[in-house]
Formats: structure tokens, C-alpha cells, sequence
């Protein structure tokens, strides 16, 4: 009779055992009880994603989630299992940590850094698709999940300029390729390892590589968007703007390098309070000016693709040499200065501290591209400190990408070496410059470039400690000055900075000046020119041409010259006929 009663009992139970432990314990809120956030059915997962198909069936969660679901003890059905990585404002390195989970957000509203209810304590959050040494985008992991249903897409991917970034191998030096904001990329540490002047251990450059690698994308941060309405298990085709821009509302993606480094972001509201972009106010998603086929997403954008007319008398206007953003794109935010020196990143030792300076810049500075068009950018200084090699100062250089793009839009300037900081010598300097391209809205007034021939431009910044010296906050201002002769950067600060930590936050004091040569001056206005009304002589801004009262006197010359003509060739007429009738008389 027992053993009966025990085969029925297997009987009944089998069938669950059978179908996963997965689902066996996530659907039953009994076996869950105390983790209420992780109750959910196999159906309402398909329900979500939409990746159920008739006859095909769907995805079980170890497809996706990994662990072995034939294993019904906890700890044995949970290993190999993916899950998130939580990372600390105070620590790159923050271990899973379940008290943590409350203060997730587990949907997505698309705003910045929303995800995350207690901000401080935790900087973001990154999916399962990426390495947990240096959260780097992980090939293998996307096969095993998203790549057993698309695998065409995952290599794909791979191949594109996004998956190609996904190990950052660009730039394995400070200056090789080019200086750049983002520092170096850590390919060969032996060779950062002669540049620098002081030791540099594995886990400095690993933890230097894991707070880039956050930024860089994976499948989940684009086709992953958990949503109130929609699901926490909901996928999408389309990316929205939000998802490129706040991966979801985790602070990471393009917000990075738009608007932080470059200046010039989409939401700018969300981040420094500043308008947002007006195409971002219409709603417009950034795959409808960036085209893209099989993940690979063009860089360049046409503007002349919706604004033809505008596009068209621009080309045929004396600002025919300008690109759009040049006087569309006004106040730049982000990084306004960046040093590498000494201090406690992410609560770690290292001399390779990344220190930024955040604020905003009234006006972009324009420099002409390498097809002498005019484009704007934001110089930001920069400066790495405790350096072995030497930098000679050169002029305005714009960076390639061996293998991945021979030119671009974004410049350099090299300002030299130096060796008067009263420690950590020696210093490299250059200043950085990015293209602008977003951020677009009402056209800069006419004087903020013709009014004296020469370029200014006044930021405001402060210091607020974020991921180095938490102890110290200190503001400033900068001056850029361009002109004829050069591009000029005068950094100060407005209130006291810890002398004994002006070394590395404050090396302006110790002589170290931004300035290199080079032509940067733009048309003045000429002395007759009405200072209010620019349009009055020169038509609309995009039909600007030469001025209406130029024209008229052109004309009114041109009248001249011609009845001075007309009155020269009847004298002559006359002179030559009178000739004509002496020479007959005289003859007779």
C-alpha cells in the first residue's frame, strides 16, 4: 500500500519536476514566499516578450537565464545562473548583494538614472549579456541565450561599430592614436606601464577598464526594456531615443559621450537642466536620422533628409561653409576640464584618477573641419599626471581610428610637456575637441561670432568629488579665447582648493597653460553695420547673402557705369563722325 501510494505520489509530482525547477518554484508563491519580486509563470513571460510562437513554442527561462533546471535544490538549480551586476558609486567592484535589490527599480521610465532608487548608494545596473571582471560585452554569454534563436543577429552585432567597441582596443595608449578624453584602453598594459613615471598594478588598470566598459553596449541594453505597462520580461524591435541615449535609465550608452564629453546631448533637460534637443521634444527617435542595416548604425546624419529647403538655400548663402549645428547648438554641458592624477577612484589607490570638472559653456568655439567647413566644439582641457614621456606642442589635428575610420570630425591639440608641479612629474597637456552634433534649437545670435572677428567663450564649473575625493568641493570658470593667432584656455578657480591638493586638482597654478596656434578667427562686422538688425541687409539667416544695401549700390553703379558708357560711346560716335565729314571737306 505504501509503495502505491509513494508511486502515485511520484506520479503527480513528476510532471512538475519534469517541466523545470525553474517554474516549479517561480510560479508557486508558496516556495517564494519572502521574495515576492521574483513570483512569475511561464506564460506570462511569453505574454511579455512576445517571443511565443504557434507550433514553435517559446523560450524557457534557461535559455535566457542559464542554471540548470533539472536540479531541484536551490543552490544546485542556481548555479551558472546569470544575474544582474550592481555597481556602487563607491565601488566598481560591489558584490550581489540582496539588500540591494530593494533600492532597484526593476522598470523603466526612459529618464536618467531613474532605475535606481537610491542613487547614491548605487550607480547602476548592467545586465547578464557582459563579463563580471571588466563588464565588457560577453560574445560567448550572447550566444548561449540571445543567439540560440538569432544568430544572424548576434554576429551581426559583432561586426558592427558598437560590438567592435566592446573591448575598447582604439586607443591602447594616452597618445596613441591621438590624446582623448577617455584616456587610454587597456590592451597592453606593459606599454601604459613604460609611459607612466610610478607603479601601476593589474587590479588599478582592471578597475580603470571596468568604469569604461559600463558604457559600452551589449544586446539587453538596447532590445531590453522592462516597463510598468508592459512587463519586466518585454523585448522590443525598435529602440526608442531614451534606450540610446540612458540605456533604459541606467545612465550609461551614448549620454556619456554626448553630452558629458562632446557637450552637446538629446534629454539635456534630464541631465544639466538645459533644453532639450528640439528634435528630441518632437519625438523623434534617433534611428530616424541615423540609418542603419543589420546593427550597423551610420555615424553621420543629413539634416537636408527633412529641412530640404533650408538645406538647399544654406548651400547657395555666403554660411554655405557652415554645417547646421555651428549656429544651432548654443549652451555645452559636461566635462568643461579632466585630469588623470593620483587619488581613490572608486575607493581604490591609483595615479591614474579620472578628476572632471563639470559644467556649462555659453557658446561653442568653431574651428574648420579638414574640408575647411566650420564646426563647433567644446575644448575641454585635459592633463595626465606622473608621465615618463615628452609631448611636443602641435596645431589642430584631427583623429583617426586605424581599421575603423581613417578621419573624422573630432580634434586634438597637443600643448607640450611639462615639469613644474612641485610632485608628480612629468605632466602631458593637450585640449580636447569633439564635433558637436546634437542639441540642436534656435539659432545663435549673428554678434556672437561677427562681432569682434575674434572667438570668446565663458564656462562655469564646480568639483564635487564624485567617485575620487569625496571630502573636497571647490567651483571655477574658464575663458576661451580664439583668434588669429590661436586657441587660449585661462582656468581659475572661485573659491579656496586644499593647498596640499592643488597638485591634482588644480595644476593651473603650477604654470600649466592650454594654448596652441592656429587661425580661428571669424569675419567681423564691417563699421556701418547696424548692430540690431542683421537681417534688415542680409535677408533671412539661411538665405544670407551679400548685403541689400551693397546690392542696391552695386546697382546703382552699375547704372552709372553703363550711361557713362553709353555717354562715352555717343561722344565717340560724334567725335569720329565729325572727323569723317572734315576729312571730306579738307578733300574737296
Amino acid at each position: 500500500m505504501r509503495a502505491l501510494l509513494l508511486i502515485l505520489a511520484l506520479g503527480l509530482l513528476l510532471p512538475a519536476l519534469e517541466a523545470s525547477s525553474c517554474t516549479y518554484c517561480h510560479e508557486n508563491t508558496t516556495l517564494m514566499q519572502g521574495y515576492g519580486e521574483f513570483v512569475i509563470t511561464q506564460e506570462q513571460v511569453w505574454n511579455e516578450s512576445k517571443m511565443f510562437r504557434q507550433g514553435l513554442g517559446g523560450p524557457k527561462c534557461e535559455d535566457c537565464h542559464l542554471g540548470n533546471p533539472e536540479n531541484y535544490t536551490r543552490e544546485g538549480a542556481h548555479s551558472g545562473l546569470l544575474s544582474l551586476i550592481i555597481v556602487s558609486r563607491k565601488d566598481a567592484l560591489l558584490k550581489l548583494n540582496r539588500s540591494y535589490y530593494p533600492k532597484i527599480d526593476v522598470y523603466q521610465d526612459g529618464s536618467a538614472l531613474r532605475i535606481i532608487n537610491n542613487p547614491y548608494v548605487v550607480k547602476t545596473v548592467l545586465y547578464h549579456d557582459r563579463n563580471r571582471d571588466n563588464y565588457a560585452f560577453n560574445f560567448t554569454i550572447a550566444n548561449m541565450t540571445c543567439g540560440k534563436c538569432h544568430p544572424r543577429q548576434v554576429e551581426d552585432y559583432l561586426t558592427s561599430s558598437m560590438g567592435n567597441a566592446r573591448m575598447q582596443s582604439a586607443y591602447p595608449r594616452f597618445t596613441y592614436p591621438a590624446p582623448h578624453n577617455c584616456g587610454y584602453w587597456l590592451v597592453n598594459l606593459s606599454q601604459i606601464r613604460e609611459d607612466l613615471a610610478v607603479p601601476y598594478s593589474e587590479e588599478q588598470a582592471w578597475l580603470n577598464d571596468r568604469v569604461c566598459q559600463q558604457c559600452h553596449t551589449s544586446c539587453l541594453d538596447c532590445h531590453y526594456q522592462p516597463d510598468k505597462g508592459k512587463g519586466r520580461h518585454f523585448f522590443s524591435r525598435s529602440v526608442e531615443a531614451s534606450t540610446c541615449y540612458f540605456g533604459g535609465g541606467r545612465g550609461i550608452c551614448h549620454v556619456g559621450a554626448e553630452e558629458y564629453r562632446r557637450g552637446a546631448g538629446y534629454f539635456r533637460d534630464e541631465v544639466f537642466g538645459l533644453a532639450n534637443d528640439i528634435h528630441a521634444d518632437l519625438n523623434l527617435s534617433c534611428l530616424e536620422c541615423h540609418t542603419y542595416q543589420d546593427h550597423n548604425i551610420t555615424r553621420s546624419a543629413t539634416c537636408g533628409d527633412c529641412h530640404l529647403k533650408e538645406e538647399g538655400e544654406l548651400a547657395k548663402s555666403v554660411h554655405a561653409n557652415l554645417t547646421c549645428e555651428a549656429c544651432h547648438v548654443s549652451s555645452l554641458a559636461g566635462y568643461q576640464a579632466t585630469f588623470w592624477a593620483p587619488g581613490d577612484y572608486y575607493s581604490m589607490p591609483t595615479p591614474l584618477a579620472k578628476i572632471n570638472y563639470y559644467g556649462v559653456m555659453d557658446v561653442p568655439i568653431l574651428i574648420r573641419d579638414e574640408d575647411g567647413k566650420w564646426i563647433p566644439v567644446k575644448p575641454i582641457p585635459q592633463a595626465v599626471l606622473n608621465m615618463r614621456l615628452n609631448l611636443s606642442p602641435t596645431e589642430l589635428s584631427f583623429r583617426a581610428l586605424p581599421g575603423l575610420r581613417n578621419s573624422s570630425r573630432d580634434s586634438f591639440a597637443v600643448v607640450g610637456t611639462f615639469s613644474s608641479l612641485p610632485r608628480y612629474n612629468k605632466v602631458i597637456a593637450w585640449v580636447h575637441m569633439d564635433k558637436i552634433s546634437h542639441g540642436f534649437g534656435k539659432g545663435r545670435e549673428c554678434d556672437s561670432c561677427h562681432s569682434t572677428g575674434e572667438q570668446r567663450s565663458y564656462a562655469t564649473w564646480s568639483y564635487e568629488g564624485e567617485h575620487v575625493d569625496e571630502s573636497i568641493y571647490f567651483s571655477g570658470e574658464s575663458y576661451v579665447v580664439a583668434n588669429s593667432s590661436g586657441m587660449f584656455i585661462f582656468l581659475r578657480n572661485t573659491s579656496e582648493i586644499p593647498m596640499e591638493k592643488a597638485v591634482q586638482y588644480a595644476p593651473w597654478i603650477y604654470g600649466i597653460q592650454w594654448n596652441f596656434s592656429g587661425d580661428f578667427s571669424i569675419k567681423s562686422k564691417m563699421k556701418y553695420c547696424n548692430d540690431r538688425n542683421c537681417e534688415k541687409c542680409h535677408d533671412s539667416v539661411h538665405e544670407t547673402v551679400t548685403p541689400k544695401y551693397l546690392k542696391k549700390r552695386s546697382l546703382f553703379l552699375s547704372t552709372v557705369i553703363l550711361l557713362l558708357g553709353v555717354f562715352v560711346g555717343v561722344a565717340m560716335a560724334a567725335y569720329i563722325s565729325r572727323k569723317k565729314r572734315k576729312l571730306k571737306y579738307q578733300e574737296k
